[in-house]
């Protein structure tokens, strides 16, 4: 639960600053809640949204569907899902480069990092990290998952995708 939690509060944190709508997953109706000037619009996803990253210039929310398997895309202008992409087992944490190039999800099911390539939304890379990687993080060169079965931190570097 405070996992859950920890990744509402960067999720509504984070969007509310980069956009005028702050985005929720709710991970029991497989849907994301946008609120925008006091209303509220659902988005249908796919199952179990837990993970949320949006682009850093706003137009983009990729949303980690951990009971499908995927990742939908959601177009802030129009909020609807623009985009489906099939990652790796368990889909738990999101994260855009800092530039916006490279979408960063988590599979906890598998162990490994799924790399979205954000202009033509297809998983380009799989990096194998430590056991159920669930939270990801980006610089401008590492992204830095944690493991939570491993008890560690798995450090990629971005321009190479390989664990370091």
């Amino acid at each position: 639960m405070r996992i859950i939690l920890a990744s509402l509060m960067l999720s509504v944190l984070y969007t509310g600053a980069a956009l005028a709508q702050t985005y929720i997953a709710n991970i029991s109706s497989d849907t994301v809640s946008v609120i925008s000037d006091g209303s509220t619009v659902t988005v249908d996803v796919g199952r179990g949204p837990i993970g949320l990253a949006v682009t850093p210039d706003g137009d983009f929310v990729y949303v980690a569907n951990s009971g499908s398997n995927n990742v939908s895309v959601i177009d802030t202008k129009t909020n609807m899902v623009a985009h489906t992409v099939d990652v790796g087992m368990a889909p738990f944490g999101a994260a855009v480069t800092l530039n916006g190039d490279f979408v960063y999800i988590t599979n906890s099911g598998s162990n490994n990092v799924s790399v979205i390539d954000a202009s033509t939304n297809v998983v380009f890379a799989t990096i194998a990290v430590g056991q159920s990687p669930t939270g990801v993080a980006t610089t401008p060169n590492h992204a830095f998952v944690a493991n939570t079965d491993s008890n560690n931190v798995s450090v990629i570097d971005v321009s190479t995708n390989k664990v370091g």
